[in-house]
């Protein structure tokens, strides 16, 4: 359901047992016709890439990945 609303998919390594590296979640999403942008190492980098391209960044899945996001916003609002 979300394919058709995300322009890029910037994918992460969450460094979770349970979770798909970055660059096989990067061959499902392209097998589904999504657009990868890249892969990245964690979701620090893939936000870094992903902040001065898009007007909105969408964050989701496991508790750990949303949880990164989390402390990195939070981190660059403190800078502020």
């Amino acid at each position: 359901p979300l394919l058709p609303a995300v322009d890029g998919w910037f994918l992460p390594d969450v460094g979770e047992p349970r979770a798909l590296a970055a660059p096989e979640l990067a061959g499902t999403v392209t097998a589904l016709g999504g657009e990868v942008v890249g892969c990245y190492p964690d979701v620090l980098s893939a936000l870094e890439a992903a902040a001065p391209n898009c007007d909105l960044v969408l964050v989701f899945g496991s508790f750990s990945t949303v949880a990164g996001a989390m402390r990195v916003l939070d981190a660059n609002r403190r800078l502020r």
